[in-house]
């Protein structure tokens, strides 16, 4: 094992996270927040930098005359495994160092600082915060850091910092491994190829910050949704999410939605296809059978949430009256000061939520007062983009709809985005080529005289390569279940039954969280999904889950290999 390249590489890091550290502190400054200055959030920022440079120094001195050009396979698994690691500690420093409270009152602890460091940079999104609002308890400084981790971890650290430095053989070996993919790498010089990744990268950061402030966003929530957005994560600085724009003054909301959309549509995108259409070869992306599958995806699942949300009554037009029961359950909630949702007569409000998990009486009934079609089909595309290309934003409580469309957004939420982005999932390559070897070997049962070639998008896939893909889905189901298993297991049951839940509840939450987590989409259903959060759970499930949102990040394979005693043995 070159341990020194390895050191080499995590220098590099180090130095990064600290000068992304350094960059935070302004924004706990009076010019750029409202004239006041956030002492506890600046003094952490820095001294969280000062330890990342000779953290950075360190690994930088013992990587010192590393051979580049000797970087094999093992030796890159490692550096982005590492990498990520080593990003992630150092990413609990700012919220450790200033003392945040994930609830007035209730401090930080490491655990949830790890599952915070984990969620921003892997781009998950999910949060153990139940006040993002509130800077006494969460300096607007630490906030923007939050928001940063997901830039980033967007195109990820590794391909961040080989594009600036050039590392030649070895920065090919990095992104290999760091970006799985269909089709081949561009024949280009690796550090010209990932200069462009990172310049598309943040010529859609600058679109989308753009986007929000011609919206009429305020520039500090342009900047951190750009963040979040360009990078298909998660964190607002908003307790209600993506959807208090909705009510925001000022704010052009529609136009803002459709712009939200198509940017985190576009980042789900595989980069490779995004480099070949910045150089005027749209042919390849609209060839791409991946491309196709993933826009066709998106199109019908999101015309079926609508049509299902019209016939079951989660849409209903101003104008019309809304069936008698649910009526009825709006009006007891109303007398009892609870609004979870919209209804004609009874506009919105927030839901109980209490240690994470919503009161048993928010979940009963969810209805969304719309102006027309056009507008219940805006709140089906922007749920169902969200959580397919992993960003884990919400416009409205989507986990309270019924139950079919909940069975296609999970579908969504497992497929992901594209290969080569920074979206989670198995990714939508995987799974059309899995839908197309089933329909190959349902073939073979009545035809079995038959040599069936498989096929995808006009062209041959290899036997190795399908193997790889199912192998990648059976290793993601096996995972989900076991850590499923254990997270049941550890957490008690009175943390349900507690809220008037039933063990079949708390069954669907944490298999839908564990979900959420290996996908790397944040979000998810029952207490975990647009009103809840992961903060309610112990501190050995918040570091389970650290390790499932970086395992999901990084594909399985990477993290996987560390723990082999192979792996680490000299040839």
């Amino acid at each position: 094992m070159n341990f020194k390249i390895i050191f080499a590489f995590l220098g590099v890091v180090g130095l990064l996270l600290g000068a992304c550290m350094i960059a935070c502190i302004p924004w706990g400054t009076p010019p750029l927040n409202d004239g006041v200055l956030e002492a506890k959030g600046v003094g952490a920022l820095f001294k969280s930098s000062l330890i990342s440079f000779v953290v950075g120094l360190v690994f930088h001195i013992l990587g010192r005359g590393a051979d580049s050009s000797r970087l094999y396979l093992r030796e890159a698994f490692a550096c982005v495994s590492l990498c990520w690691i080593l990003a992630i500690l150092l990413g609990t420093l700012p919220y450790l160092l200033c003392g945040v409270e994930r609830l007035k009152g209730v401090p930080f602890t490491f655990a949830d600082a790890l599952f915070e460091s984990s969620s921003g940079l892997t781009t998950t999104g999910a949060s153990v915060f139940g006040e993002l609002e509130d800077p006494s308890t969460l300096p607007r400084s630490i906030l923007f850091w939050r928001c940063l981790t997901h830039f980033i971890g967007g195109l990820g650290v590794v391909c961040c910092f080989v594009a600036f430095l050039g590392k030649g053989a070895s920065g090919k070996a990095i992104l290999k491994v760091e970006h799985l993919f269909s089709g081949a790498l561009p024949f280009v010089k690796i550090q010209s190829l990932a200069g462009s990744l990172v310049l598309i990268y943040f010529v859609l950061f600058l679109s989308v910050f753009i986007w929000f402030l011609f919206c009429g966003a305020s520039l500090y929530d342009s900047i951190t949704h750009a963040f979040s957005i360009t990078s298909n994560g998660g964190f607002s600085t908003r307790n209600d999410s993506a959807g208090f724009f909705s009510q925001a003054a000022g704010v052009r909301t529609n136009m803002l939605e459709y712009g939200m959309v198509f940017f985190m549509a576009v980042s789900g995108i595989n980069f490779w296809l995004l480099y070949w259409a910045s150089r005027g070869s749209f042919e390849k992306l609209f060839k791409d059978v991946e491309f196709r599958f993933y826009i066709t995806s998106i199109l019908v699942v999101s015309i079926l949430a609508t049509v299902l949300g019209v016939v079951n009554h989660n849409f209903v037009f101003r104008g019309t009256r809304a069936p008698t029961a649910n009526i009825q359950a709006h009006r007891a909630l109303a007398q009892q000061g609870k609004h979870p949702c919209e209804l004609e007569g009874f506009e919105s409000g927030t839901s109980n939520v209490v240690n994470g998990l919503s009161e048993p009486s928010v979940r009963k009934k969810c209805v969304i007062v719309c102006k027309d079609y056009n507008e219940a089909f805006r709140n089906s595309l922007f749920q169902t983009v969200s959580l397919m290309t992993s960003t884990g934003l919400a416009v409205c409580k989507y986990e309270y709809w019924n139950v079919a469309t909940m069975i296609l957004f999970i579908f969504v939420m497992v497929m992901g985005g594209c290969a080569g982005s920074p979206a989670g999932g198995v990714k939508v390559y995987r799974m059309a080529l899995a839908l197309r070897l089933i329909v190959n070997e349902t073939q073979k049962k009545f035809r079995p005289n038959v040599v069936k070639i498989t096929k995808l998008g006009g062209q041959n896939v290899e036997p190795e390569t399908a193997g790889a893909a199912l192998r990648f889905i059976a290793s993601y189901c096996a995972l989900v279940f076991i850590t499923a298993f254990v997270v049941a297991a550890i957490e008690p049951d009175s943390l349900w039954t507690s809220q008037d839940r039933s063990p079949v509840e708390k069954l669907f939450d944490v298999f839908m969280g564990t979900i959420a987590m290996f996908s790397n989409t944040g979000l998810a259903f029952g207490c975990f999904g647009s009103t809840g959060n992961f903060g309610s759970i112990s501190e050995a499930s918040k570091i389970i889950f650290s390790w499932a949102m970086i395992v999901g990040r990084l594909e399985i394979w990477c993290v996987l290999a560390l723990f082999s005693p192979a792996f680490w043995r000299n040839r």
